[in-house]
């Protein structure tokens, strides 16, 4: 069962889609597949913060957005790390992290700033050789806040309907 804040979520990104005005919907692939669906992975993690676990449900997905008419207008991604064992969500702060840039998905953010992994750097910052290695971000924002990475229109993974 998707948790209730999901749906707050899903509002406040619908309400991002209406106010953006689905500009790059005039560049549309003509040889795209037909209108996807929505659809959710969810997983759960555990990762060490400051020594202690940190048990976490990351929800990866796509969802809709619809006109009022009904018709397919987006197709969203998003994906969502909500902290294990809240007893009350309403009083959980949620960052939604936002990424631009046409063709540029949000994994920039979460899995290099925000999120609760991150990949291995040599001590100098840089990226090491294949096979690379995610490791526990002892930075995330995770331990304070539910974290929600969106792909806007036309970035990332989110894509307009033709």
């Amino acid at each position: 069962m998707i948790p209730r804040k999901f749906y707050y979520v899903l509002l406040i990104c619908f309400m991002f889609i209406c106010f953006s005005g689905l500009a790059s919907a005039a560049v549309i692939d003509q040889t795209s597949p037909a209108i996807p669906r929505d659809d959710l992975s969810v997983t759960k993690h555990t990762i060490q913060i400051k020594g202690a676990s940190l048990r976490y449900t990351a929800t990866a997905g796509t969802f809709l957005i619809k006109d009022e008419e009904g018709k397919s207008k987006a197709n969203f991604f998003f994906t969502a790390y909500t902290k294990d064992g809240v007893k009350d969500f309403s009083r959980r702060p949620v960052t939604f992290v936002f990424n631009g840039g046409p063709g540029s998905a949000s994994a920039w953010l979460h899995m290099g700033a925000v999120g609760p992994r991150k990949p291995l750097f040599s001590e100098e910052g840089f990226p090491l050789d294949a096979p690379w290695q995610l490791v526990d971000n002892e930075y995330t924002l995770l331990d304070v806040t539910d974290i929600v990475c969106l792909d806007p229109v036309s970035t990332g993974y989110s894509r307009a309907v033709p």
